[in-house]
């Protein structure tokens, strides 16, 4: 018996396909951030948890560039990428031939301008959108108007969206998980004071944190004029058992709240204590946590709380007028 050849479904040049086109867009521009993120990781370049919009822009254009010759190289050779492979959907010339490398660069320039507004957030979900309508009302997008490029399409199989679906999520749970990689301190377990300077200073980098000086190997700050002190009690073998952020406040001040620079300075030190600490998960939303619990809008000038082996309290001391914020392994 002579073998079927495979059916293609849609022969026209612009199959109305419109959620397996967008959800294999999805799909290729997900797997590539997360190729992305791997890579700045393994360089060191880019951390992920950096903030500030100058890093923000220059991973988006740096992504965009990666998109575009990734997608470009795998429709020039393969006539598919991963995401529109999994929905079968592949990309010929009107002869059934392969496309130019050219020809595919141009008409993926065009989908990320067009249809992805280059991924900027609000722009791009409304140029998604907007290319969805278009294609669901039967009009041609403006870079299969131009391109001399026409999909083809597998088969209807249901299947392929559980692929989908389970594939999204092995990435999302990847994404996650260097994620979490991010936020793990040089040194982990009982620091001595060189070692907590260190870690304090990495994660002060990588959240680009410009309020907080940095820190001396001592562990003192090193912008001298900063408000609260550092004072440490070690265990023998040198190890940070305890910690005190100490600064004072006037008679005539009624303390209904934690000082600024205190908030700021407990709630760093407090996350850097416990993300040092082996086992944590999840280390990001940890912190998030932290910094709710001092900078939030229920935090109080007298309070505490104990997370991973770390205890923090803070506290008036009315006979020396000074608060103080404590930080202690259990």
């Amino acid at each position: 018996m002579m073998k079927q050849p495979v059916r293609i479904v849609a022969q026209q040049q612009y199959p109305r396909c419109r959620l397996r086109r967008f959800l294999a867009r999805s799909l290729d521009i997900a797997l590539c951030s997360l190729l992305f993120t791997f890579i700045t990781q393994i360089m060191g370049l880019l951390n992920a948890a950096q903030g500030g919009i100058s890093v923000a822009v220059e991973r988006l254009c740096v992504l965009l560039v990666a998109l575009l010759l990734a997608n470009a190289f795998c429709l020039t050779v393969w006539g598919t990428t991963p995401g529109k492979a999994v929905f079968g959907l592949h990309l010929e010339t009107s002869k059934g031939g392969k496309p130019s490398f050219l020809d595919v660069l141009r008409r993926e320039w065009q989908v990320l301008l067009y249809g992805c507004g280059l991924l900027i957030p609000v722009c791009s979900q409304i140029c998604q959108w907007i290319s969805y309508r278009q294609c669901a009302n039967g009009a041609v997008s403006r870079w299969d108007e131009e391109s001399p490029l026409r999909y083809t399409v597998r088969d209807n199989k249901k299947l392929r969206y559980a692929a989908f679906a389970a594939i999204y999520a092995a990435m999302l749970v990847a994404m996650l998980c260097l994620t979490e990689l991010d936020y793990r301190m040089p040194h982990m377990g009982r620091l001595t004071v060189a070692e907590l300077a260190d870690n304090y200073n990495h994660y002060l980098k990588m959240q680009s944190n410009a309020d907080l000086p940095a820190m001396t190997a001592e562990g003192q700050w090193e912008q001298d004029d900063f408000a609260p002190v550092l004072s440490y009690q070690l265990d023998g073998e040198g190890h940070i058992r305890q910690l005190e952020l100490s600064m004072p406040y006037a008679s005539s001040r009624e303390m209904t709240g934690l000082p600024l620079e205190m908030k700021k300075a407990a709630a760093t030190v407090a996350s850097v204590m416990v993300l040092s600490q082996e086992g944590l998960f999840p280390r990001y939303w940890t912190t998030v946590r932290i910094k709710t619990m001092f900078t939030g809008k229920n935090a109080r000038a007298i309070d505490s709380w104990s997370k991973a082996g770390v205890s923090v309290s803070s506290f008036t001391r009315p006979d020396i007028m000074q608060v103080v914020t404590r930080i202690r392994l259990e």
